[in-house]
Formats: C-alpha cells, structure tokens, sequence
C-alpha cells in the first residue's frame, strides 16, 4: 500500500512468486489469472524481450549479483503491451541465492512520452533542413541574377565603348 509499484517475491528453490494486489491492477489480469511461477511471467513478456531477460536473470542468479534489473513489455489480460522496469534484489544464505524481492513499475506513459518527443525532434530536424536547403536555393538564385545581370550590363558597357571607340578613335 506504499508504492503504487508492484512488489513480488520470488523463492528461487521453489521458483513460486507471490505479487502484491498493484500486479493484478496494472496488468489487469485477476489473481486467479495469475499463476504463482516463474515460467508463467516469462510467457507473458513479449517475445521479442523473452530469451534478453532471461538470459540477463539467470546469469545475474549464476554470478551472484547483489541486484537485477530490466525493461520489457509484458503483455497485459486485455491484450496490450505495457513497458515494465522491473527490478529486484537477491537474498542469499550459505552464499547461495534463495530468494529475491524486487518491484514493476510501469513506464509505458514515459516510453510513450519518449517516441513523441524523438518523432517531435525528427520533424523539427527535417524541417530545419529543408529550410536550409531552400536558403541555400534562394541565394544560388540570387547569386546567379546578380551575376548575369552585371555581367550583361559590363558587356553591355564594353560593346557601347568598343563601338565608340571604333567611331572616334581619337577620342
């Protein structure tokens, strides 16, 4: 009742786990959905993430790490995805790790919050670009009139002072 987070408790030699009420309420899943083992929370992570976490579990348990942690998506009772970070500490006795207690937080709304603000600096990005790009094309524009209409004009000059010049060559 302290944390709006979901606590759990795993017994490593039994692999049961029990999971406070705030599972069932964001996963949604009611607790007779819910079973009391290891396996069934890894079938519920997306398969995409399954063999990441498992492996990264198993070889924190193997090296007697002090703490795990991860991020997946766990596949709610209605059907959606929901990015967990879940994290947990071991208990060991005799050196050996017995049990583990840990707690979910779901951070879909900051995943969510994350993709918005990268696709928001993607199109600031592009649109940045393009308005260099027709920066750029304008100025060529303006650097080509610039220089056809001088040019014109200096040959212009020169064939009015040739065309003297053949006239009066005194002058």
């Amino acid at each position: 009742k302290v944390t709006s987070d979901a606590i759990w408790d795993v017994d490593l030699e039994t692999r049961s786990i029990y999971r406070s009420a705030a599972f069932s309420r964001a996963s949604g899943y009611t607790a007779d959905r819910i079973s009391p083992s290891l396996e069934w929370w890894f079938d519920k992570i997306h398969p995409d993430d399954q063999e990441r976490v498992k492996n990264k579990l198993n070889s924190s348990i193997e090296k007697l790490y002090d703490r795990w942690e991860d991020e997946y998506r766990f596949v709610c009772a209605d059907n959606s995805y929901k990015y967990l970070h879940d994290s947990g500490i071991f208990l060991y006795k005799n050196g050996k790790p017995v049990r583990m207690l840990g707690a979910i937080r779901d951070v879909t709304e900051n995943k969510r919050l994350e993709k918005q603000l990268l696709e928001e600096q993607l199109q600031r990005h592009k649109a940045i670009s393009l308005a260099s790009i027709a920066a750029q094309e304008q100025e060529k524009t303006n650097l080509s009139r610039e220089l056809h209409d001088n040019v014109n004009q200096i040959l212009l000059s020169a064939k009015l002072f040739m065309d003297t010049a053949k006239k009066s060559p005194d002058q």
